[in-house]
Parts: C-alpha cells; structure tokens; sequence
C-alpha cells in the first residue's frame, strides 16, 4: 500500500487480489470505460454516485440531496440510469430524468413520475460494464423495523458493497437469506453503524463512511468523508484507484491496528 501527494490530492491504490466476489465476462467490462464511485460528502446520511460507460446510478441518501445534486452539477451529469433512495433528500433531484428509481418501501418522493420499484433480493441490472446486485430489503417496510436497501456492485474482479441504515430485525434477515455471503472489496457504510456483522460478513480491504462506527476495532482501513471531502474510487477490473478532494494530513486516513 502506497501513499503520494500528487497536486493537492492524497492517492491511494489499493491492489486487490483474490476477490470471492463474482465476476462478469471480461467483455462486460472494457478496461478503456471504467467504473467510477463518488462517495459525497454529507453532512447528514450516505451518497454515493457510480459512473460506468457513459451511464450513472445515484445512491441518494443525504438528508436534503443537496451535496448529491451539486457533484452530478460539478460532472455535468443530465439523466441518470438510476436512482437508489435510501434518505430523505432526493425531491431535490426532480431536474434530472432517471431511468429507474429504487427504495425500500412504495411511499416516499418520486422522481420525474417514475415509479418506485422495491426490488427483490437478488434482482441485477447493468450499469454500463458493472453488474449491480440488490442484496435487500428482504422484506419491505414497513414489515422489517430499519429496513434499507443493500447492493453489491461488481466491476471485474472489483467489487463495492453499499448499506444504508438498517435495524436488528433487517441486518438479521439479510445475513440469514445470504448466509453470511457479502463479501467486497471496499463496503460502504453508515456512520451510524454500530454492530460488527455486517463489516465481519463484508470482510472489506476498506471503508468508507461519514464520521465514526463499527469500524473502530475491526483492523481494517477507513476513509472518511467528513474528514477527506468527496472521495473518488476508480475501478479499472483489477485495482482501484482512491482520491479525495481535501488536502490533508495522513492523521485523516484512520488505518486501526
């Protein structure tokens, strides 16, 4: 693992090997069009916005969409292939089209008057040359208390798993119907978090999330938003590739252990 100071920016590859993770065709995913994630940052809640091949998914979980909407702004972002709800902030995405629009439960905003799918665990779709896998809700609210969405994106032998908050009742469902099979590379977690299971079933090289959590004795690397700004993690199908926008010292990038 390697640190270096390149024009005002912290870069860190990260070499990932022997992912469990399952991978598409190598035509699937062309080197020349990588995937990219944007982990924003928020003040309040998770976001995350994943570019591959031309297409975008917005996992929108701030608690007004604020932040959301000014990075899709910042990369002249139009149209969106999906939209993942998993906060309270996405009324103010209404100016972008979105293909797909996805939460956890029937109520709540709507975008451009598409309808929200509660998709079922294991339901995927392509993003460009990434699959995209939900994971959960197992069970819809409002019949599992703290139900979220989960989904395992995977690019090549990349994969990234993303978790909004979930109760006792949802995050027990989800590790019985996969049976513990959440495995990924980089895990995206709510500061909120406070059981281990989840980080222990994911078994991530790293974590990234906005502020503190279950990570803190775990043994593993974490970046946090609230401290490195929006991070920038680009997949190629064998490394990635991590960058963020705030100059800081190397005290920001916590590494327990």
């Amino acid at each position: 693992m390697k640190r270096n100071l390149t024009a005002g920016f912290l870069i860190l590859v990260l070499l990932l090997g022997g992912c469990a993770a399952a991978s598409p065709e190598p035509t699937q995913w062309p080197q020349d069009k990588p995937l990219t994630v944007h982990f924003i940052d928020e003040e309040v809640g998770n976001s995350a916005l994943l570019e591959c091949g031309g297409d975008y998914m917005l996992i929108c979980g701030g608690a007004d969409g604020l932040r959301a909407a000014s990075c899709l702004e910042a990369l002249g972002v139009e149209e969106l292939a999906a939209v993942v709800l998993t906060g309270e902030g996405a009324g103010v995405l209404e100016n972008y089209p979105a293909s797909a629009v996805y939460a956890p439960a029937k109520t709540g905003p709507s975008l451009q008057d598409v309808e929200i799918t509660v998709p079922e665990p294991g339901h995927q779709f392509w993003l460009g040359g990434t699959k995209v896998t939900f994971l959960g809700p197992i069970q819809p609210a409002p019949e599992a208390d703290g139900t979220a969405i989960v989904l395992r994106a995977e690019y090549g032998e990349n994969s990234f798993l993303f978790a909004g908050d979930m109760g006792e009742a949802a995050l027990n469902d989800l590790l019985d119907y996969w049976n513990g099979d959440l495995q990924a590379d980089v895990l995206n977690l709510s500061g909120n978090t406070t059981d281990s299971r989840l980080l222990e079933a994911a078994a991530p090289d790293c974590v990234i999330l906005s502020g503190t959590s279950a990570t803190e004795e775990a043994g593993v690397t974490v970046y946090r938003t609230d401290e490195l700004g929006t991070i920038a993690a680009k997949a190629d199908g064998e490394e990635i590739l991590f960058s963020w926008s705030l100059q800081s010292s190397s005290s920001a990038v916590s590494t327990a252990g």
